[in-house]
């Protein structure tokens, strides 16, 4: 995998949100590598989730972009180089944090309006009618 040729991206320069640093989980049968990307990042062009491997964000295909000859073009983003500068702990609790201010916000209270009367069906009102005429004469 070739870079791209762009400065590196630094992951402190990120959004918290844009990069996720968790472990790989263990395997299920013992002498095998554990399965799944060690970590993950936003693309930086697409804004799509992808694996980062050997520091590079892992060639992807651009899904925004049309077809051309049956293919769909690589993403300009892959091959970028990510330089991790953050600890796991760190990451994790600048996470817990961001996670913890979202959950203070408040939404913008709705005012509902009040429904009004529904209006009684036309053979009720016939009736009516009838019944009041009768009482009347």
């Amino acid at each position: 995998m070739r870079h791209n040729g762009r400065p590196p991206i630094y992951a402190s320069d990120l959004p918290i949100t844009h990069l996720d640093l968790r472990p790989k989980p263990e395997p299920k049968t013992k002498g095998r590598p554990p399965e799944g990307p060690e970590a993950l990042i936003v693309c930086p062009d697409c804004r799509w989730w992808v694996a980062l491997k050997r520091h590079m964000v892992h060639p992807h295909r651009d899904r925004r972009r049309r077809p051309t000859d049956g293919r769909v073009p690589r993403c300009p983003g892959s091959g970028q180089r990510v330089i991790v500068n953050l600890s796991y702990d760190t990451w994790r609790e600048q996470l817990a944090q961001a996670v913890a201010d979202a959950s203070t916000r408040r939404a913008v209270p709705q005012f509902t309006k009040p429904r009004p009367p529904v209006p009684p069906a036309v053979h009720q009102i016939a009736r009516a009618r009838e019944k009041a005429l009768a009482a009347a004469s």
